[in-house]
């Protein structure tokens, strides 16, 4: 192809959606993207890079938040980096926090993480800080927790809690 009708036509991206649509009417399968629920019955996963936090019913997505992750990124080893940690772990029974509505905690660090040396506690998934409810949907927009996974809303960790205990989901994959 000639590089004035390569750019004209929007070069070889242009072939490649032609001959998507050609599989598609000549009626050959396409695969699916995977659920990120896949083989999970109720389960909480978090995708980290994507600040999305998913209740997993079914092998499919009941319900996503948007979520603020530690200001300090993820791969949390020791007390006070600030950092959300990334595993699979245990999700204990929501309580009142006075800092942050309710929060569900986390059982960070696990037994193996704590024979490596991992430090820390006192993770968990919560709601906005109280004197910041009123930025509703805003306080997901940056990262600024000591390390925890927060939603935007009192109302959203309500319902995120309360899918929790009717599922009786105990598990939360953070990846």
């Amino acid at each position: 192809m000639n590089l004035a009708l390569e750019t004209r036509i929007g070069g070889p991206r242009w072939l490649w959606a032609c001959a998507g649509s050609v599989a598609l009417l000549a009626g050959e399968p396409v695969a699916a993207a995977p659920s990120p629920c896949a083989g999970l019955e109720a389960q909480v996963v978090l995708h980290a890079n994507q600040h999305r936090l998913l209740l997993c019913e079914q092998g499919h997505p009941a319900a996503e938040y948007r979520v603020a992750l530690g200001r300090g990124g993820t791969g949390k080893q020791r007390e006070g980096d600030l950092k959300t940690p990334l595993a699979v772990y245990p999700l204990g029974p929501a309580r009142m926090s006075a800092e942050f509505g309710l929060f569900l905690p986390v059982g960070y660090p696990t037994d193996e993480q704590r024979r490596h040396g991992f430090t820390g506690g006192d993770i968990g998934v919560h709601g906005p800080k109280r004197g910041f409810r009123w930025l509703g949907s805003l306080t997901t927009w940056s990262d600024w927790t000591r390390g925890c996974i927060a939603v935007s809303t009192d109302d959203a960790i309500q319902r995120l809690a309360a899918w929790v205990r009717e599922h009786h989901a105990t598990r939360i994959h953070i990846l």
